[in-house]
């Protein structure tokens, strides 16, 4: 059996969205949203040209070799459906952002305009790079070209174009260097921790759905986000307020949550624990907001990471006129997206044994980018993260204050923020001066697998194990480890909070543990 960390790989451009927007109140159970055309005004400046292609009957690509399609015919009757579902605000908005990175980034041996392939599969819902398409003369190569791969339904081209289009900007702007990370902790999601490469990638597609419940002006989306209009009626199966709560946990990507969590800071927390269901421990939206994740787990998390993106970008466009609800089309958000991608491009190919770069990177690149820009980031991240990355000892400074707002000891209380907000303000200052001081308590990543320990996400098919990176190791995984007293866990985190571990050895060093004593083995990697 692979390990998650081969599972992930698989997985991580496959269940980006896995079910995009639930239907809205007063729809037929069953069916999917039919997405109407925008009535906002018309979009600013031009869009990408869409290519709709689709397999090539009996085609087999060689191993190494980028698959083949066909490209659909003008007549087909279908790309009448197709062209009316994509008109989207959201699917605009991609288009146009394509458009604008295209011309400063792209680079394709036969297409000198804008284009954005879309190959319709039944159930595809991810991004790629490198395709052929069928020519009467063979096939063409287009091997650095980004394209998507969804599902010929409104839903997933209207909807979920929107995220995986997000891979296909990243894709342009870094010129295809975005890497396998070869090893992540849980398959990607909102609040679980991952690995830092997969938290960038997925943390920018999510982003761009937390943006289009904050600045869209569809008023559908709009009562679907700011639940304006949730539905009280019998007969609408999951679609109804009953059953709102497990409607998003089944979508697996969790779309209502990418809104308000990530808009509200929500992943920077870890989760509560559930004894023997590991996966609730990771993926359930509750947060134990008295606990912040640790520097390690901060930036293995795509919601973290989505996060300081939206609010980054919502700073520059804010400060560039755009108003939440005044429609994506507005100058000033496209903009702020086209500096997220300019960073991007400035960012180095991903390094497997380093699990770089990571959204510290990011912050870095906006820094020499543009100091408004790099200001902005700096202060977002510091305040998404409450600074852990820089001082751990916040976690533990935050808990107390945490503790002691919920039991109204306010005068306890309101003696510690001021003393926070001062570290907050010394932490901002240090990082603008420099940027390596927001890693002080990072470390590097240490893969470990509890072979004892397994869970299984049913719609994703096998069981797989639960691997954890030593420097990010949270309560959710102390519960699988009840070797491991009370005392001890203090004691390991007490020596984490003083220095990240370097190594498994430097772990047994400092706290007098081995892997096998604790249950663990070191994790497969690939290179």
């Amino acid at each position: 059996m692979p390990t998650s960390g081969h599972v992930q790989a698989a997985l991580l451009f496959c269940f980006s969205s896995m079910t995009a927007m639930p239907a809205l109140a007063g729809q037929a159970p069953g069916r999917a949203a039919v997405v109407r055309p925008s009535q906002a005004r018309p979009p600013a400046g031009p869009m990408a040209r869409i290519i709709w292609l689709e397999a090539e009957p009996g085609a087999r690509p060689q191993p190494g070799q980028a698959p083949v399609y066909r490209e659909i015919p003008a007549a087909d009757a279908r790309l009448g459906d197709f062209t009316r579902w994509i008109d989207t605000e959201a699917g605009r908005f991609a288009r146009r952002l394509v458009y604008l990175a295209w011309k400063r980034f792209g680079d394709d041996p036969v297409f000198r305009e804008p284009v954005l392939p879309i190959v319709v599969r039944k159930d595809g819902n991810n991004a790629a790079y490198a395709l052929s398409i069928s020519r009467p003369g063979g096939p063409e190569a287009h091997p650095k070209l980004p394209y998507l791969i969804l599902d010929p339904s409104p839903t997933f081209l209207g909807d979920t174009l929107l995220h995986e289009a997000g891979h296909v900007l990243q894709s342009l702007a870094m010129r295809g260097r975005r890497g396998n990370p070869g090893w992540s902790a849980f398959p990607h999601t909102t609040f679980a921790v991952s690995d830092p490469v997969t938290a960038l990638a997925e943390g920018f597609g999510i982003h761009f759905e937390t943006l289009w419940g904050h600045f869209g002006s569809e008023p559908a989306k709009r009562a679907y986000y700011h639940r304006l209009a949730p539905s009280f009626e019998p007969d609408k199966g999951r679609k109804a307020e009953y059953f709102a709560p497990v409607d998003d946990l089944m979508n697996f990507a969790q779309v209502w949550s990418r809104y308000q969590a990530v808009r509200d800071t929500w992943p920077a927390f870890e989760g509560h624990v559930y004894a023997g269901i590991y996966a609730r421990s990771q993926m359930d939206p509750a947060r134990d907001r008295a606990r912040l994740k640790s520097p390690n787990a901060m930036l293995a998390s795509e919601g973290v990471a989505a996060s300081v993106m939206f609010w980054t970008a919502t700073g520059l466009a804010q400060a560039g006129g755009a108003q939440p609800g005044g429609g994506l089309d507005q100058p000033a958000l496209v903009e702020a997206e086209m500096t997220l991608l300019e960073a991007f491009a400035s960012l180095p190919a991903t390094g497997s044994a380093t699990f770089r770069p990571d959204l510290v990177d990011l912050v870095a690149a906006l820094v020499a980018l543009r100091p408004q820009a790099g200001d902005i980031a700096v202060s977002r991240f510091v305040d998404v993260t409450r600074g852990v990355t820089a001082r751990p000892a916040i976690r533990e400074q935050w808990r107390t204050l945490y503790d002691k707002a919920i039991m109204l000891d306010l005068a306890e209380a309101k003696a510690l923020i001021p003393q926070m907000d001062v570290a907050r303000g010394e932490i901002v200052a240090q990082a603008r001066r420099d940027l390596g001081s927001l890693r002080a308590g990072v470390g590097p990543v240490i893969p470990v697998r509890c072979p004892s320990s397994s869970f299984q996400l049913k719609a994703l098919g096998e069981a797989m194990p639960v691997e954890f990176d030593l420097n990010a190791m949270s309560a959710a995984e102390y519960a699988l480890l009840s070797s491991l007293s009370s005392d001890t866990q203090a004691g390991i985190e007490r020596e984490r909070a003083r220095a990240p571990f370097a190594s498994v050895a430097d772990f047994t060093s400092r706290t007098g543990l081995t892997l096998q004593a604790m249950g663990l083995v070191e994790a497969e990697r690939r290179p």
